[in-house]
């Protein structure tokens, strides 16, 4: 364009989202110089630098609810993100989230993001009132209750976030509650979650959850029913502690360890499904399950812990699986009814009291991997008839055979080098038949307390 000449600048050929151009410059983010299709004219000047001016357009967000005194609202690019209005709650109802349409479908709204104009309607959902949320990383976790509410429904989004967390102790001592639905959105439920909530009869873990913590339904008295899906991978200690009226439950595929008295006090638990994947039953994992007749352990289970299923009142027998290297002490203690088991051969000692006041036990096979028979393992097995104790024995401990009053004979192998004080004590029907030809000095003098006749010299 020559000096002296005139020509129209282009118009509406430049978009910058959000914005409209009304003109030029001559100056950067100076005052219009010339509109947008106007007329320039030409000076001297061989080049020529004009910079766009750019007005935001304004949108509007239009909110379909008569709760809200105005309903129209403008708004900016320079606004966005652009946080909603959040509504009051309504009686039994509580404000959820917006959606671009009237049939509340599509995306959850609690804010924008894009430009454009746009028409909201609000979306409710039934509310328990009482319930108190905590936020992290955009989801919700309930972290208490302090409604009144019989019956208890968590839903699965508030405030479009969803509910995936149900915190520590957040419905601790409830006892008012009956029934609780939890959201489908759950994770975790935590540490003491529905501690000692009494009346609170069955319960339905959905799907999503792969964790419950520590004490999470301890003390649910009258705790019926509960399923656990198969996402489950950690339960914690003292989990299901003193439900008495539970009756069944299954594990799922998954779990590797049943922590410190989960099961402790479930006096009516009968029925129980354990995975393929247990390795560990930990101490009072069982204890005192009253109702429990028999329990299969799969053949994966390589430790049980002390005390595991002592006080199974009704318990009458146990297949251990040979794949076992560990038995607590008392494992079975006072399992009044259990009258045969198998000791598996991954094992090298009966550890102390592991089967005492076993009153029902008839017999048993001692085999030739154990090295040592602790303090009290046999004590008050009063029907328990006959045993050989193997060659490869090197120790019994005080009171082994304490009160075995039908024992009538045993033998006991030259490889023992240590036998304790009152191992046979009130064993009244009893021959004891030694390899040896003479006590070892290493033996207590008090082994045979109550004077059993002693055969020595016997091969």
């Amino acid at each position: 364009m020559k000096t002296g000449e005139s020509g129209i600048l282009p118009n509406n050929i430049f978009k910058k989202d959000g914005y409209s151009i009304v003109g030029w410059s001559l100056y950067q983010n100076g005052e219009i110089s010339y509109i947008d299709g106007g007329t320039y004219k030409s000076g001297s000047e061989s080049t020529v630098t004009l910079y766009a001016v750019w007005d935001a357009i304004e949108y509007t967000v239009t909110y379909h609810s008569t709760e809200l005194m105005v309903n129209e609202f403008t708004f900016t690019v320079a606004d966005l993100p652009l946080d909603l209005i959040t509504l009051n709650n309504k009686p039994d109802y509580m404000f959820e989230c917006w959606y671009a349409n009237e049939q509340l479908q599509g995306g959850r709204l609690i804010q924008l993001n894009t430009i454009g104009n746009i028409d909201l309607y609000p979306s409710y959902v039934e509310a328990t009132n009482g319930l108190i949320f905590n936020e992290r990383e955009g989801e919700l976790a309930v972290s208490e209750y302090t409604g009144s509410s019989l019956t208890v429904v968590i839903s699965d989004y508030f405030l479009g976030k969803p509910v995936t967390a149900i915190d520590d102790n957040a419905f601790k001592g409830r006892n008012s509650i009956t029934s609780i639905k939890l959201p489908s959105t759950l994770k975790i439920i935590g540490d003491g979650a529905f501690y000692s909530c009494h009346s609170i009869r069955s319960i339905t873990i959905p799907d999503g959850v792969t964790s419950i913590g520590d004490t999470a339904f301890a003390y649910c008295r009258t705790l019926q029913k509960l399923e656990i899906p198969e996402g489950v991978r950690s339960i914690g200690e003292r989990a299901f502690y003193g439900c008495y009226a539970m009756k069944s439950i299954f594990i799922p595929e998954g779990i590797t360890s049943l922590e410190y008295q989960i099961f402790y006090d479930c006096r009516n638990l009968s029925d129980i499904t354990l995975p393929s994947t247990l390795t560990v039953i930990n101490n009072d994992a069982f204890r005192n399950c009253e109702a429990l007749v028999e329990i299969t352990l799969p053949n994966s289970v390589k430790t049980i812990g002390e005390m595991a299923f002592y006080g199974c009142d009704i318990l009458e027998s146990i297949s251990i699986p040979n794949g076992v290297t560990s038995i607590g002490k008392e494992a079975f203690g006072y399992c009044k009814k259990l009258k045969t088991v198998n000791i598996p051969t991954g094992i090298t000692t009966i550890s102390e009291s592991m089967f005492k006041y076993c009153t029902a036990l008839e017999s048993i096979t001692i085999p030739n991997n154990i090295t040592v028979i602790e303090n009290d393992a046999f004590y008050g097995c009063e029907i328990l008839d006959g045993t050989i104790l193997p060659s490869n024995i090197k120790k019994v401990g005080d009171k082994a055979f304490y009160n075995c009053r039908a024992l009538k004979s045993i033998k006991i192998s030259e490889s023992v080098r240590t036998m304790g004080a009152n191992v046979f004590e009130n064993c009244d029907s009893l021959y004891i038949y030694c390899e040896a030809v003479s006590m070892p000095l290493t033996w207590k003098t008090t082994w045979n307390s109550s004077n059993c006749p002693v055969v020595w010299g016997v091969k």
